[in-house]
């Protein structure tokens, strides 16, 4: 699911770059047909940004729950932590059926 979250990301970016070419601004067939396929990869690329956000701040509560003595600082990551893998789920859920 990663890799062709990945591939659908560089094709927006892709994408994001010809709808800012002089060329295809210039041709309004081809820049509508650029646009509607930005516009139909936006919600899949921000959800999948979402969810690399949030990995990454699991991986910061799992480091802090392993390195930090402060039992204050690691009931407080505890906690983040399980929000977090709800949140994750919920995204990866959400993922599964944009890409279907």
């Amino acid at each position: 699911m990663f890799e062709k979250l990945r591939q659908l990301e560089e094709q927006y970016i892709k994408l994001s770059n010809r709808l800012a070419d002089p060329a295809v601004i210039g041709v309004p067939s081809e820049y509508a047909r650029h646009a509607k396929a930005y516009a139909d990869l936006g919600e899949t690329v921000q959800k999948f940004n979402d969810l690399k956000k949030v990995l990454g701040r699991i991986n910061d509560a799992r480091r802090i729950l392993s390195e930090e003595s402060d039992q204050e600082l690691r009931e407080l990551a505890q906690a983040e932590l399980s929000e977090l893998a709800a949140r994750q789920e919920t995204l990866e859920r959400e993922l599964r059926c944009l890409l279907l």
